[in-house]
């Protein structure tokens, strides 16, 4: 067998066991990948509503004067559409 050979026969098994491997991996790297986002989806919505918001619905979202309160259960189940509408 020449250094050919067995250089491609070498690269061909390296193949074969991390193609199966990183396939493995992939799960769990997703769903890190998904809360990572989602927490800085979160921080950013937090400076957001701070800078936008919480001066007159207050910084956790308890109301102030006539504004109404935010953080009430029924706006926790309302439609996401309703609300993006409502507050663009």
């Amino acid at each position: 067998m020449n250094r050919y050979t067995f250089l491609s026969s070498l690269a061909l098994l390296a193949l074969i066991i991390a193609i199966p491997y990183y396939a493995l991996q992939e799960q769990t790297r997703l769903s890190d990948a998904q809360n990572e986002l989602q927490a800085q989806y979160i921080e950013n919505g937090a400076v957001l509503y701070l800078e936008f918001c919480g001066e007159c619905h207050g910084p956790t979202g308890e109301g102030v004067g006539l504004n109404p309160a935010l953080n009430r259960l029924g706006m926790a189940e309302a439609d996401p559409d309703v609300l993006f509408k409502i507050i663009a």
